[in-house]
């Protein structure tokens, strides 16, 4: 085995891809100083692990990565590829070639392969580690590397060895098994607990149990005896159900019989009155007429008088607006603008002065201020000089005694101070494989965590759109109720009301236009005018009926009605050519059922036309004459006014038609409709967000469950990083606190002799000073005489600052008055101009009025004098057609009276048959409310009920072996109930789970014995292990130090001819722990201390250790790194006869400045800087040259 290629890409002073191909043998890399030679052997340790960022020549890991010169940028990553030759089978892997690679990113991220493939850190050591290739790399000496073995403890020499001899992946091992033994106490306490408390639960769940179990078999018998007594009761219900159904049967065949010789009696009166219809029909329309006639002259008379009381309201003058004119108003406003400049510039003015005023205050308190200074400075230098003197004698004695304790514990730190240097490498490798184990685990936890908050987000959006469909669901059920409700309200005013024209003649048959007419929505008021106005208007189909409907209304005192009906003349149509009229086919249109009424009646409105208001009806005829060209026209308005030739009907404020009645029921049906398919989509999205919100609930839990897992593990990797790295603190504190106390002693010397020097230069000053007191007390008396001058001149200013200040903040106040009056000034002068603009305009709308009020006057006087002569004309037709009624009504009498006596007859069988179907009813609930108790209290449907636990079935007594039928009893299963109900009650609060939390406890307790046994045994089986490779560690570690030594005495003897030199230990019999002690004495000399030796002896020494080493435990291949720069030529000679040696068995790298070690090599590699700071190199093999 031997290293074949070294492959460096951006590493430190190699920013290009640079290969270096070794052979067996000896290579050197050679070259000035500085062009990066140990590079290479940073390169090849950093590439088989190592992770001491001290031990590669930096600050920080990623200081290996080339940080770029002034003529190249810098790299993102570095990287190292070292392939080693396997051919001998070294390395345990199945390979020939073993190529190892290491990338380092400037971002934090590193990479390991094997061959290609992903690797951790720690299979790269424990791949190296069997061939002798520890993690302390031995192998590898680099510059000060022999200063470190030198000043090694015993200990660390020890590692040295245990390296090479390939113990520490045993020690490893021994500390992983001590590690899981720990672990195992603690958990084998909390499992002892743990059993002990599950064998104290066993004993109240036991009892429990047991009362469950006597539980379930009473809650049986009380469940049984409910089941046959509710399904005995279900079976009467339904008999008695079906004797009500038969009996009815009668009553309802004398139901029929009745209604039908009602009808054939109804059919009789239709007859005859289809023969009065016509008469009636006259009679009314001639009354309706008459009414119209005078209503619409009372109203145009009530109009003109109202013309009259608003004409006489206009003669009157308007009232022009009191106060002052704008003339004036505008001469206030200058001369408040005046008063307000002339205080505007007295307030700059008083503001210079309190200016100047301000800057002599504040230079008669700054004089104040220095003469207090001087004054306080002189009295007080004269009351501290006196004790100053005392003072600074004693502090000097006492510096003088401090510098001289402090000297003596000085020197007593110096003499006994020891370096101590322990190595906790193998901690830091698991705290740096725990770590990176750990920044997975934290990767993936960070995954598991942003998954789990995308799924809560969603779940809470879910939550909130099930909850917002729920409140539209919630809002839209109340609209559906309240639309129901409306619509049923609406329904019931469509009903005749008693006492109405359409419930006299209901038998009749008459129909409401609102049955027949569809109509555009806006305009039922319109259609009402041209029916009937305010009266009450019906259909009937032909004269007669409407004849005899009308002698029925005289008799029955029925409220004023106009009929209508098919057989009458039909007007001439009219087409009228205006933008804003309608022709009433374009808003009226036939109800289902309903064409023929409908075309019948379309001849009726064929002379009239619609319109939006008044105003557009007069538009209208002053646009053309209309009434001219024809005389039957009518003009309905949207409001319910109605304009003819000869008089207006104007709509009050009366009550609604039957028109707009059935409009408003139409719309709050559609209204109802609608509700009601918004809520059944509103229902399906509820279940659709319930369902979603289920979905998303069941991720959430399922990533909450990994995040557990993930943190559960995190913390175990965090508690060992603590535990380890609290024992490597606690060392690392110790040998620091010894560094800052020897620190904390020097500062305190160097502060004691500053304060000792102090202390002498203040008694020397004082001694000096003390003849001078005398002659500073006239200078204290002076500096009081100016202290208190210039406090009175700094009064003075006060005052003075104070009266400016007052005089300004009143011209201040001036000032803003005047301001004040002058904008209330220009807003009086705007609202004089607005209200003379307002009474110019009044007076010109009082004109107009008073115009158009003249000419309406005038129009209404002449309408009066024609609606006068046409209520005389309407009063003597009327009188004709009601002797025509009243002859008629006493034929139609007799045969109502028939009809009455049948409907008697049948409202008695009705009465009867409805109070037969509430009892049924009843029954039928009833029969319901047990069918439901089956299903809600039992969970079984009335069938399954009937047919497993009916009157027939024999009793379940719960005696499976007994063979008697029991058949069911009433009064049996009562007592049966009532006694299973009391047995309920005597057991008292019973535990439902108690059955399942036995077993499982039950089960949990068996559990826990068998790992505590599985534990048991783990834990000998750990203590084996331990033993185990205590034994081998010893066994493997006396073999290589016996080896070692004596390797030792021969290479100590090569390179110091007749010196001797030897390893002893510290602990001979503790072979597992002991260390090992160095002694080297040169010849001729008797120290065998290594640190009393010279360097160029020093270093020799620590070669002689590194060779003996690897004389006794060969390896692969060795690299130094100018081992042999403090040697003379004869130290190097017997240096490179050991390197010949060491090349017989192992490979042998060597960076060094020796032209004789150049002589020995197999192979140069040549390396320098180039001018952009990139390292270049060049090979040659000797062999060739």
């Amino acid at each position: 085995m031997y290293l074949k290629t070294l492959t460096i890409r951006g590493f430190k002073s190699f920013a290009s891809k640079t290969t270096f191909e070794f052979e067996p043998g000896v290579t050197s890399v050679i070259g000035p100083n500085g062009s990066g030679k140990s590079n290479v052997v940073d390169a090849l340790a950093w590439v088989m692990g190592e992770q001491g960022v001290k031990n590669l020549r930096g600050g920080k890991m990623e200081d290996v990565i080339f940080a770029g010169t002034t003529g190249r940028a810098p790299l993102g990553r570095a990287q190292v590829e070292l392939t080693i030759d396997n051919s001998d089978g070294t390395l345990p892997i199945d390979y020939s070639e073993v190529t190892i690679s290491r990338t380092l990113f400037r971002s934090g991220g590193s990479e390991y392969h094997i061959n290609g493939e992903a690797a951790r850190l720690l299979d790269i050591q424990e791949l190296l580690s069997d061939s002798g290739l520890g993690r302390e790399m031995h192998v590898i000496v680099g510059q000060g590397q022999l200063d470190r073995i030198l000043q090694a403890t015993p200990e660390e020499r020890r590692g040295f060895i245990e390296e090479a001899a390939g113990i520490l992946k045993h020690r490893r091992r021994k500390e992983r098994s001590e590690r899981k033994l720990q672990s195992m106490r603690a958990n084998l306490d909390r499992l002892r607990d743990l059993t002990e408390e599950v064998h104290r639960q066993l004993g109240p769940l036991s009892r429990q149990a047991n009362t469950a179990r006597k539980a379930q078999r009473v809650q049986h018998d009380v469940r049984d005896a409910t089941s046959r007594l509710l399904a005995d009761d279900i079976v009467t219900a339904s008999s008695r159900l079906q004797e009500l159904l038969d009996a009815d049967n009668t009553l309802e065949e004398q139901h029929e019989r009745l209604t039908q010789q009602l009808e054939e009696a109804e059919k009789r009166s239709q007859e005859l009155a289809t023969r009065t219809q016509q008469t009636t029909q006259a009679a009314a329309s001639a009354r309706d007429h008459r009414y119209q006639l005078r209503s619409l002259a009372e109203r145009f008379r009530s109009l003109q008088a109202l013309a009259k009381e608003r004409l006489k309201t206009n003669t009157r003058p308007a009232v022009a607006s009191s106060g002052l004119s704008p003339e004036e108003a505008e001469t206030q406003l200058v001369e408040n603008q005046q008063a307000f400049e002339e205080s505007r510039q007295k307030q700059e003015e008083l503001t210079h002065v309190l200016n100047e005023s301000v800057v002599v205050r504040e230079q008669a308190e700054k004089q104040v201020r220095v003469a207090r200074e001087t004054y306080t400075q002189l009295v007080r230098e004269e009351a501290e000089q006196q004790k100053s003197f005392v003072l600074a004698e004693s502090r000097k004695a006492s510096a003088e005694t401090k510098l001289q304790s402090i000297e003596a514990q000085v020197a007593r730190i110096t003499q006994d101070e020891s370096l101590h240097a322990e190595s906790y490498t193998d901690a830091e490798q698991e705290i740096s494989s725990d770590k990176q184990t750990l920044a997975e685990v934290e990767s993936e936890l960070r995954q598991q965590r942003e998954q789990e908050t995308k799924a809560r987000d969603q779940e809470q959006e879910a939550r909130q759109q099930l909850k917002t469909a729920e409140g539209v669901a919630n809002e839209l059920r109340n609209a559906q109720s309240a639309a129901q409700a409306r619509v049923e309200v609406l329904a019931q005013s469509l009903q005749p009301v008693p006492g109405s024209a359409k419930a006299s003649i209901a038998n009749i048959g008459g129909q409401d236009f609102s049955e027949i007419l569809d109509i555009e929505p806006g305009w039922e008021k319109a259609i009402a005018a041209l029916l009937s106005g305010s009266t009450e208007s019906l259909w009937l189909n032909t004269w007669t009926v409407g004849y005899r409907a009308a002698e029925k209304l005289q008799h029955e005192e029925a409220p004023d009605v106009r009929i209508f009906f098919a057989d009458f003349s039909q007007p001439s149509s009219i087409e009228v050519p205006v933008k804003n009229a309608l022709q009433l086919s374009e808003i009226l249109r036939p109800r289902d059922g309903q064409h023929a009424s409908f075309e019948t009646l379309r001849s009726y409105f064929a002379s009239s036309i619609a319109v939006e208001s008044l105003e557009q009806v007069q538009e209208l005829l002053q646009s053309q004459d209309l009434f001219s060209a024809y005389p039957e026209l009518r003009i309905a308005t949207k409001q319910g006014d109605l304009v003819t030739r000869h008089w207006v009907e104007v709509r009050g404020d009366g009550t609604t038609s039957s028109l707009e009645q059935r409009a408003a029921y139409d719309r709050a049906v559609a209204d109802a409709d609608h509700v009601a398919n918004t809520l059944e989509q509103a229902r399906l999205e509820v279940q659709a967000a319930a369902q979603r919100h289920e979905a998303l609930i069941q991720a959430r839990q399922k990533y909450a469950s990994a995040i557990q897992q993930l943190q559960a593990q995190g913390t175990t990797l965090r508690e060992r990083i603590k535990l380890q790295t609290r024992t490597i603190d606690e060392q690392r504190k110790a040998q620091k606190r010894r560094a800052e106390h020897q620190e904390k002693l020097h500062r305190e010397l160097a502060e004691a002799r500053k304060v000792y020097e102090q202390a002498t230069e203040r008694f020397e000053a004082l001694q000096a000073a003390a003849s001078l007191v005398g002659a500073t007390a006239g200078g204290t008396e002076e500096a009081a005489a100016a202290q208190q001058e210039v406090e009175q001149n700094a009064t003075t200013a006060r005052a003075r600052e104070t009266e400016a200040r007052l005089a300004l903040r009143t011209a201040e106040n001036v000032t803003q008055q005047a301001e004040q009056r002058v904008e209330q000034s220009r807003r009086r002068l705007s609202a004089v101009k607005i209200a003379h603009q307002e009474y110019q305009r009044a007076l010109a709308r009082q004109h107009r009025m008073r115009q158009r009020l003249t000419a309406l006057s005038e129009g209404i006087e002449s309408a009066i004098q024609h609606i006068e002569q046409s209520v005389t004309r309407a009063e003597s037709d009327h009188t004709t057609l009601e002797s025509q009624r009243a002859e008629m009504a006493t034929q139609l009498e007799n045969s109502e009276k028939a009809i009455a006596r049948l409907r008697k007859e049948l409202a008695q069988v009705q009465d009867n048959l409805h109070e037969r179907r509430l009892v049924r009813q009843e029954h039928e609930i009833k029969l319901e409310q047990l069918r439901e108790r089956a299903l809600t209290e039992l969970g079984y449907s009335h069938e399954y009920l009937v047919k497993n636990f009916g009157p027939d079935q024999p009793v379940d007594t719960g005696d499976n072996e007994s063979t008697v039928v029991v058949f069911y009893d009433r009064q049996e299963q009562q007592n049966r109930l009532r006694t299973a109900k009391r047995n309920l009650s005597a057991l008292g609060k019973i535990n439902p789970l108690a059955l399942e939390e036995y077993a499982a406890v039950k089960e949990r307790h068996e559990y826990l014995t068998q790992q505590l046994e599985d534990l048991e045994t783990s834990r000998r089986d750990l203590l084996k292990i331990i033993e185990d490779v205590n034994q081998t560690v010893l066994k493997v570690f006396t073999s290589a130090y016996e080896d070692t030594a004596a390797q030792f005495e021969h290479v100590f003897a090569t390179l110091f001819p007749g010196g001797e030199g030897r390893l002893s230990l510290t602990e001979p019999d503790n072979m597992l722990e002991t260390g090992i002690e160095v002694e080297a004495r040169p010849a001729g000399k008797k120290v065998k201390r290594l640190s009393l030796l010279s360097g160029g002896e020093r270093s020799l020494a620590a070669i002689a250790m590194l060779v003996s080493i690897f004389k006794a435990r060969p390896s692969p291949f060795y690299v130094m790194d100018e081992v042999e720069a403090a040697l003379d030529d004869t130290n190097l000679t017997r240096l490179l006869t050991i390197f010949k040696e060491l090349q017989v068995d192992s490979q042998l790298i060597i960076i060094t400045h020796q032209k004789r070690t150049m002589e020995i090599s197999d192979a140069l590699y040549g390396v320098s800087m180039r001018g952009d700071g990139v390292s270049q190199v060049i090979s040659q093999k000797l062999d060739h040259v």
